[in-house]
């Protein structure tokens, strides 16, 4: 949860290059309905399914990218219970075969209403 001095440390840390912001997604949700925001690709293959001796194709897809999932509910002092699960990933195929790796945290943190929070920690790099 940020507060003036948290929010001073990053804006410090920020103009020295020490911080880098993946994302900033911002999501509405109904209480205890998950809102999911992705920011990146989804790796489509095929999928084959025989039953009774007939074959069919289907393509399924594989998220990758920034995910970011919560669920909110409100407690009976008006704070904000959140169900948090931040994922930072990347899929490939190999030979029609997908994988995906991932970096990801399921938590819960209780805010003011209104109150803003981050999440630091989660890295991706490459090319």
């Amino acid at each position: 949860m940020l507060n003036k001095n948290t929010e001073a440390f990053l804006g410090a840390l920020a103009t020295k290059g020490r911080v880098r912001t993946l994302a900033t997604p911002k999501l509405l949700a109904l209480e205890n309905q998950e809102a999911k925001a992705v920011i990146g690709n989804s790796t489509g293959f095929k999928v084959t399914t025989t039953i009774n001796l007939v074959t069919t194709e289907t393509i399924q897809f594989l998220e990758s990218g920034v995910i970011l999932k919560v669920t909110p509910s409100v407690d009976q002092r008006g704070r904000v219970l959140m169900k948090v699960h931040p994922e930072v990933s990347s899929a490939s195929l190999s030979d029609g075969i997908p994988s995906k790796k991932s970096t990801e945290v399921t938590t819960e943190l209780l805010c003011e209403d209104g109150q803003s929070i981050f999440i630091g920690g989660l890295i991706k790099s490459g090319s």
